[in-house]
């Protein structure tokens, strides 16, 4: 029971990193841009603390008007560990892998998403890439805090079965 009770806890300050992440990247244009072109890079460049314990290379996508991004692994169930903590077990599940793929409007309208007439990108991570969905802000960001924005991002927005 400790070790659970500390796993939690380490799941929490490493989702606690990312939202953080996704807040800077909101309101500073270039540092998206950065974590777009080499994540890995944005993140020493700008001091954010990332551990990596596995041989993949950390992609950054971005939702937009047009476009919504759904990250899955359809082989295993990889997921970036690092910077979300530990899966969802919905994640791993074959339902959710092969919806991703086949009927992925369907699969967000299971969650309650509905992403309109945008164009879902469905991201395979794999052995060699873990993708992180940088969500659509909403539309008043400008006028929140860093902390205001970090409370309203999500483990299910970072992995695109959610929308603000």
């Amino acid at each position: 029971e400790e070790l659970e009770q500390e796993r939690k806890i380490k799941a929490k300050a490493k989702l606690a990193i990312t939202k953080r992440i996704i807040a800077k990247a909101w309101s500073d244009s270039r540092f998206k841009n950065e974590l777009l072109k080499n994540g890995e890079e944005a993140l020493k460049k700008y001091g954010i603390p990332f551990e990596k314990n596995e041989n993949f290379k950390l992609v950054f996508v971005e939702n937009t008007p047009q476009t919504h991004n759904l990250t899955v692994c359809t082989l295993c169930g990889c997921y970036p560990i690092n910077l979300l903590g530990d899966p969802p077990s919905w994640y791993k599940s074959f339902e959710y892998r092969a919806k991703s793929v086949y009927e992925p409007k369907r699969l967000l309208a299971e969650f309650g998403t509905n992403v309109g007439e945008r164009k879902i990108v469905v991201n395979d991570s794999d052995a060699h890439n873990r993708y992180v969905v940088i969500p659509e802000p909403p539309e008043n960001f400008k006028e929140l805090t860093q902390q205001q924005m970090r409370e309203l991002i999500t483990r299910d927005l970072i992995i695109g079965v959610a929308i603000i």
